[in-house]
């Protein structure tokens, strides 16, 4: 006896989409109704969709952007974007105006409390203007007022994404510890517990050999048409990770933001 594998067209699945018939179940919606016993088809169901929503680190702003005219400055040494420190670079763009930078999401503000790289990010794609302050080589001030439209690049870049089997943490101290791992001061002595981690949406949990996604995959981010550009940082085979990058002005602020911690 021969097995067929079954087969379906992605211009089939898009067209049940324009005409309002598909059927579209959330991973969370198709795993539950498997644990409670129900079975499918391969035609029941047209996508399963898998965005998952949470706090993540290793968040980064690539800019490139206009400060001066061209051929009146060398160079930008310090840039800070409300108060946010950036690096510039790795771009000189020597003589040309224009700054290449990287803004960590996780920077805080000199100027503004409570204020860090993530909170930039949405005032940028909510189309709210920011403030630039940049010293050239030379030693010249530059104040200036920019919206994301204004930007000739604009892109987040995820180092780390979406880890399989992220650790669960524990304070073994008889005293309390800050960390990022903690909204509040972590209590001591193993009384509390606290974990991160999408479980069983997670893209490697669910595809561990890689067989549907890779470099190149395109995916989105905040809303935005983004790409899987390869592994992360700290990728091994037990937990491995992605890289990502998305272009801010297609982002949806409400995906966005900062937690104090």
């Amino acid at each position: 006896m021969v097995l067929l594998a079954n087969k379906r067209k992605l211009s089939d699945i898009k067209k049940k989409i324009h005409n309002g018939n598909a059927n579209v179940l959330t991973a969370q919606e198709f795993i539950s109704r498997i644990d409670k016993g129900e079975h499918f088809k391969f035609e029941d169901i047209d996508v399963i969709t898998t965005a998952t929503k949470g706090l993540m680190s290793g968040i980064m702003g690539v800019f490139s952007f206009r400060l001066a005219p061209s051929k009146t400055l060398r160079k930008f040494t310090e840039i800070s974007l409300n108060g946010v420190p950036a690096f510039p670079g790795p771009c000189p763009n020597e003589y040309l105006g224009i700054a290449d930078l990287i803004v960590y999401g996780t920077a805080q503000s000199i100027t503004r409390e409570n204020y860090c790289g993530g909170s930039l990010f949405r005032q940028l794609v909510e189309g709210k203007p920011i403030s630039i302050h940049a010293r050239s080589s030379e030693g010249e001030i530059i104040d200036k007022d920019l919206t994301l439209e204004e930007m000739q690049y604009a892109k987040l870049m995820g180092t780390r994404q979406a880890i399989k089997n992220y650790n669960a943490m524990l304070n073994c101290e008889t005293y309390q510890v800050d960390t990022i791992f903690s909204c509040q001061s972590f209590e001591p002595n193993k009384s509390e517990l606290t974990f991160s981690g999408c479980g069983a949406l997670n893209p490697f949990q669910n595809d561990p050999h890689f067989q549907t996604f890779g470099v190149g995959t395109p995916l989105l981010v905040n809303g935005a048409h983004g790409y899987l550009m390869g592994p992360g940082t700290r990728n091994y085979v037990a937990k491995p990770n992605m890289m990502t990058i998305a272009p801010m002005n297609q982002m949806k602020p409400e995906y966005l933001g900062a937690l104090v911690a």
